[in-house]
């Protein structure tokens, strides 16, 4: 019965992509960015109102869900591609209604890609992460791990004197280290989550 279920959500995400629900789903998430005015005069609430934000993250929910199948990497490559959603599904992270939901996809988003994201695309990365509280932060960390981890940075996995010679190479970027020294520059960050690592419960 499993195996039907993940049949028929294949069989419906592939329809859903080829119809363009991704589209539709972001221009949904992104709508009150891309139409501020509009927002006003429908009066539901400027910049973001609790009915937006709960659509918000039910879109999230469901760009979870389908990134998970076989189209998923389709819909990543649309997220992660554009820098204003990218930075916008960021941005709610600030929200408790969207959070989890953003967490989640954002965390999917990071993973199923080869390369690390830099941090510095995100334009209020700074801001965003001392504004979470210990819980939130606690969350984000699953996408810290990712940020800052040396997944697919080296060529060589097995070969330390390859990796070494890959980093004195031209060109080459360690986005990891780029990240970490963001990250490290955020004021009382380390202690948070120092703090959070040794916390009981």
């Amino acid at each position: 019965e499993e195996t039907n279920a993940d049949d028929e959500q294949q069989k419906y995400a592939i329809q859903f992509y080829e119809h363009g629900g991704i589209e539709v789903l972001t221009r949904i998430l992104m709508f009150n960015t891309q139409f501020p005015q509009a927002c006003k005069k429908l009066k539901v609430g400027f910049p973001e109102s609790d009915l937006f934000l709960r659509i918000k993250s039910l879109v999230l929910e469901i760009m979870t869900k389908i990134s998970t199948t076989t189209i998923g990497d389709h819909v990543i490559n649309i997220l992660m591609e554009n820098d204003e959603v990218l930075n916008y599904t960021f941005t709610l992270l600030a929200h408790s209604k969207t959070f989890i939901n953003a967490c989640q996809l954002i965390e999917d988003m990071l993973q199923s890609k080869r390369q690390v994201l830099d941090l510095h695309r995100i334009s209020n990365i700074t801001a965003l992460i001392m504004s979470f509280s210990d819980s939130q932060l606690a969350n984000f960390c699953r996408i810290l791990a990712v940020a800052i981890s040396d997944l697919d940075i080296y060529e060589n996995k097995s070969s330390l004197f390859a990796q070494n010679k890959q980093k004195r190479s031209r060109g080459f970027v360690n986005v990891r280290d780029i990240n970490q020294e963001l990250l490290l520059g955020i004021p009382e960050l380390l202690p948070r989550l120092v703090n959070l690592a040794v916390k009981k419960d």
